[in-house]
């Protein structure tokens, strides 16, 4: 996983206030990530605004890979979007905490299958997790009522 800390633009007190705009220059169009500055919420409510007033949606990420960082800062993934052309926008990022500062910069690239997972619900990459071992449990079971079927004994319902 690498990450390039080129920043287009920011919102919260480093910039503006959690209730005001905080503009974007974007270079290109595609996609581009929004991170938490700090012990900033991770789950904040943004909205990225063209200039025809077009509300481009900021899709949270389910289960951030790590922080980014250095002396000065920490920078946690929370959400990214897509914008279809270059220019400049507008971010907007509402949580409880009106002392939250968010950065926009590129998409950290993750390769491999934890790159698609980015964005799944949280429930279904539980299951996925749990799948291992719930397939160690059915063949555990498995194998202890064949070897008591085998002694002659009765299973257990």
């Amino acid at each position: 996983m690498s990450y390039d800390p080129v920043e287009y633009g920011t919102v919260g007190r480093y910039a503006a206030s959690a209730n005001e705009l905080g503009e974007l220059r974007l270079p290109a169009a595609g996609q581009y990530a929004i991170f938490a500055v700090g012990f900033s919420p991770s789950h904040p409510d943004c909205q990225i605004i063209g200039a025809d007033r077009a509300v481009v949606p900021a899709k949270l990420i389910t289960i951030a890979p790590g922080d980014y960082g250095g002396d000065a800062a920490t920078y946690t993934w929370v959400a990214s979007f897509d914008v279809p052309v270059p220019g400049t926008y507008s971010l907007s990022c509402q949580t409880y905490d009106q002392q939250a500062s968010y950065t926009v910069g590129e998409v950290p690239q993750i390769r491999g299958a934890v790159s698609a997972l980015i964005h799944w619900p949280l429930i279904a990459i539980c299951l996925l997790g749990a799948l291992p071992g719930l397939l160690i449990i059915a063949e555990t079971v498995r194998r202890r009522t064949r070897r008591r079927l085998a002694q002659g004994a009765m299973p257990e319902l």
